[in-house]
C-alpha cells in the first residue's frame, strides 16, 4: 500500500469517506441491529412498514400530481361598436 507524502489531511473529508464506507458495507447497521433482541413479530412488522414506505415513495415518484389550475381571466367589457 502506498503512503501519501502530504501529512496535511483534511479531517472532515476523511471522516465523510469513513462514514460512507461504513454505510456501504452495512457493518454499522448490523451492529446496531444486534445490540438488542427483537421479537420475530417486531422484525416482520418493521419489514412490512419499510415495504409500505417504499411503495408509497414509488407511487409518489410515478404519479403526475395534481392538475394545474387555469388562471382566472377577468372579463373586460369592450367598447360598443359604432
Amino acid at each position: 500500500m502506498r503512503k501519501r507524502r502530504n501529512d496535511n489531511y483534511n479531517f472532515d473529508r476523511l471522516m465523510r469517506q469513513f462514514k460512507r464506507k461504513m454505510q456501504r458495507s452495512g457493518k454499522l447497521e448490523d451492529y446496531r441491529n444486534k445490540q438488542h433482541y427483537k421479537k420475530p413479530s417486531t422484525k416482520r412488522q418493521e419489514k412490512m412498514n419499510a415495504a409500505k414506505r417504499r411503495e408509497k415513495a414509488q407511487q409518489k415518484a410515478n404519479s403526475l400530481g395534481p392538475e394545474p389550475r387555469l388562471p382566472i381571466l377577468s372579463i373586460i367589457p369592450l367598447p360598443p361598436e359604432e
